[in-house]
């Protein structure tokens, strides 16, 4: 088992020239770290170099080795869909979210104009006239003042989506109609303006010239270039890529670059079809996140990366597996959030063609799919029947949706007070739904069944968007406003803050296609109890493992009139608030369910609890405390004490951390133990496994001569301590004479049962004055 620590993580977030800018987050581990937010248009400048258009901005290539130069950030402008040189020198980009589009003129000024939302392709023609299209919502070509002062001037509608366009020498546009699935030239300034088709390609989205006068055709249905023949049609394929490619561009030397909007990729594509990354791909957006199990006992991170669902191991980050969205779809529809559905995933896309579906990781098919639907923002299961937060079209339409053999039941909308609803939260049976505007968490079902209104449990949360349940049955939240987790507690409705420094966005920045809180971060709670929280600002999935350690501890009567109790020590020398939870593991019990109380403790703060088995659980006798901390950095130790002479006498008790454990592969040692007539040794084990373990002891002298064995039987998470354990050994092997002076001795710790996780340590106590010696076993 991983024990957690408090790492300050380095995330980049940004990049200028080709140096990662750092963002600090608290927290404990961080699974994967995803690239550039997506590669869609590119185009080469007046300086050599290669301009990328990305939801991060535009970034600058040097292609012959020196990688990204340089950064226009979204600070200056809105993220583009498409960019492009204009004959005197000034950039323009296409911005997509926001409909807009913008131009840095040579001397470095900005300026904008409004077009609409889904503005995508840019051209100019021999004369520097300019050209957009709007292929997703109005399927609109434009023609644009380059001044972007005069109003746009509609050409053409309905053309069947204008994307992937440049002039060609005869003074045609050629473009790619990305709904009709063809390449085509448009004359402009015909009456009316139509399409002349020159080839079907079902997936083209883009139709750039080479220097050889062909035209080459991105395929994103085939992942492929094709080369064709604009006078014939005739086409061949070119390259075949391994990620959803989406445009090109040659530059002067005849060279061809290629982007990726599933992988955030660029490569170079050689005469001879061989594909040379310039940039590799990876996760563009971590968005959806979601823990499985496998078949081989390990458990897999899914995450949904907007047009890509990529599988990684969760003790290695790993990639293990990718599915693609392509256009048009071909069943996986593309994901934000997911969540996990029995051993299926619950896919949510609201970009493109907006769709739920269940997904079967085993056979990498949909197996169920909804439709109907404008804005689906997450959707999880309950009782069989998919839940979905559908946000519409504009304000006022959202609504929850309970979707059953196809049929959809309304179960809340803004009439019940849903403004901007985003995370679900389910056990199976009860469903919480979290509202990014108000700051409401709603409890909306109850054994599966609707509840005749929302029932606000928690209010004054900062922008919640992913939700999960923890293993204690209370909701973590991704407050993106504080860019923090927090915990809450259905029932009472107390927030606690847990993690904060979270690189998730807050707003979706005013993007017309966007929800306005961008994309949304999910959460998800693996078995173990470790955490994954999908980032979205960061692009990277966060891993917070939760650090546990176990101590022993008495609240009982002992030898010659001793009276134990133990006090547990916590001391928060981290910098964010500290969450735990303190179990206890009863003697000789099975403590899979064990009692427990949660605490929270501040930064650089201690807190004692005296005599922890009677203040904190009403307990006398003897157990053992398990102690489990999210967030900030908890020091854990104990003190055991007795009255003694007119004092007291005590020993100090490190905790021991679940990884320093004996097994089958693995054993642990006592050392310094001694059994004579003023000193007695106890040996206490702990099981950090779920199953009945076997224990053996082995006790030695200091020569390595053996005095004998004691076997223990261990409950599933179960605590024994054997005391004075010399004298319990049986004196037919070992002479009592020997046994009664034992000055200097060792124990071996060992188990044979599978899956066996056993914590052991020795208290050697002077029988004169109960003052004892704590050991910890390694």
């Amino acid at each position: 088992m991983q024990v957690a620590r408090g790492l300050t993580i380095m995330i980049v977030v940004g990049l200028i020239g080709s140096t990662p800018i750092p963002a600090q987050v608290t927290s404990n581990d961080i699974l994967v770290q995803g690239g550039l937010p997506g590669t869609f248009g590119l185009t080469f400048g007046p300086d050599g170099r290669l301009y990328v258009a990305s939801l991060g901005g535009v970034f600058i290539v040097d292609v012959n080795g020196a990688g990204i130069v340089g950064m226009i950030s979204t600070d200056v402008v809105h993220p583009p869909e498409d960019v492009k040189f204009g004959p005197e020198g000034s950039l323009y980009g296409a911005g997509m979210f926001h409909g807009d589009v913008w131009r840095i003129a040579p001397d470095g000024s900005v300026t904008s104009q409004m077009v609409g939302p889904g503005v995508s392709p840019i051209a100019f023609d021999g004369e520097g006239r300019m050209f957009v299209s709007e292929p997703w919502m109005t399927d609109t070509l434009w023609e644009l003042d380059p001044d972007l002062e005069d109003p746009p001037r509609m050409v053409a509608q309905g053309l069947g989506g204008v994307e992937g366009t440049e002039f060609g020498a005869d003074g045609m546009l050629y473009a790619a109609l990305m709904w009709a699935g063809e390449v085509v030239r448009i004359d402009v300034d015909a009456d009316p303006v139509t399409a002349e088709t020159i080839a079907t390609i079902p997936g083209a989205c883009t139709a750039k010239f080479g220097p050889d006068g062909m035209l080459y055709v991105v395929d994103r249905l085939g992942f492929t270039i094709q080369r064709l023949d604009p006078a014939g049609g005739s086409h061949t394929t070119y390259a075949q890529l391994p990620w959803g490619p989406d445009n090109l561009a040659f530059n002067d030397q005849g060279r061809l670059f290629v982007s990726s909007y599933t992988d955030g990729a660029l490569a170079e594509v050689m005469p001879d079809g061989a594909v040379v990354p310039s940039i590799p791909g990876s996760m563009i957006m971590a968005v959806g996140v979601a823990v499985l199990p496998r078949t081989d006992g390990g458990e897999s991170v899914f995450v949904g990366s907007v047009f890509s669902l990529r599988e990684y191991d969760a003790a290695t980050g790993a990639e293990r597996s990718v599915e693609r969205f392509r256009l048009p779809p071909q069943g996986y529809a593309g994901s934000g959030p997911i969540a996990g559905a029995s051993d299926k995933l619950v896919l949510s896309m609201h970009f493109g063609i907006p769709a739920v579906q269940l997904w079967d990781p085993a056979t990498r098919t949909v197996v169920a799919e909804y439709t109907d639907v404008i804005g689906p923002q997450q959707a999880v299961e309950v009782g069989g029947d998919l839940v979905i937060v559908d946000l519409g079209a504009g304000a006022g339409q959202a609504r929850l949706l309970r979707v059953h053999d196809g049929s959809a039941e309304l179960l809340a909308d803004a009439s019940d007070g849903l403004v901007v609803p985003t995370g679900l939260a389910t056990d199976g049976a009860d469903l919480w739904v979290a509202d990014w505007a108000t700051g409401v968490i709603f409890k909306a079902m109850e054994q599966g069944e609707p509840l005749p209104a929302l029932v606000p449990v928690a209010q004054g949360l900062q922008g919640p968007e992913g939700m999960a349940l923890d293993g204690d049955g209370r909701l973590l939240v991704v407050e993106s406003g504080a860019a923090r987790l927090s915990r809450v507690d259905p029932t009472t409705g107390a927030v606690t803050q847990l993690v904060s420094g979270l690189a998730v966005s807050a707003d979706g920045g005013g993007a017309a296609m966007m929800p306005p809180y961008g994309h949304l971060s999910s959460i998800a709670v693996s078995p173990s109890g470790t955490i994954y929280v999908a980032a979205d600002a960061a692009n990277a999935v966060y891993r917070m493992t939760p650090r546990t350690v176990v101590l022993p501890a008495a609240n009982a009567r002992g030898h010659v009139s001793s009276r134990w109790s133990t006090d547990l020590e916590l001391h928060n020398r981290g910098t964010t608030l500290a969450g735990l939870t303190v179990e206890v593991l009863r003697e000789g019990e099975d403590n899979s369910s064990p009692e427990a109380v949660r605490l929270d403790l501040a930064p650089a703060l201690s807190a004692r609890y005296p005599n922890a088995l009677e203040t904190l659980f009403d307990l006398r006798g003897t157990a053992a405390l398990r102690v489990t901390s999210l967030g900030g950095d908890v020091m854990i130790s104990a003190r055991t004490s007795t009255p003694c002479g007119s004092g007291g006498c005590s020993q100090f008790t490190p905790a021991a951390t679940v990884e320093d454990l004996a097994g089958p592969d693995r054993e642990l040692r006592l050392i310094q133990l001694e059994n004579t007539e003023t000193h007695r040794t106890n040996i206490g084990l702990i099981s950090a496994a779920d199953v009945p373990t076997a224990v053996r002891i082995d006790l030695y002298l200091a020569d390595g001569t053996p005095v004998g064995a004691e076997n223990v039987a261990l409950q599933p998470f179960g605590f024994e301590q054997v005391n004075d354990v010399f004298h319990s050994l049986d004196e037919v092997y070992v002479a009592k004479s020997l046994l009664d002076t034992v000055s200097d001795a060792y124990a071996v710790i060992t188990s044979p049962t599978a899956g066996a996780a056993v914590c052991a340590y020795a208290s050697v106590v002077d029988n004169r004055t109960n003052d004892g010696i704590f050991i910890p076993a390694r």
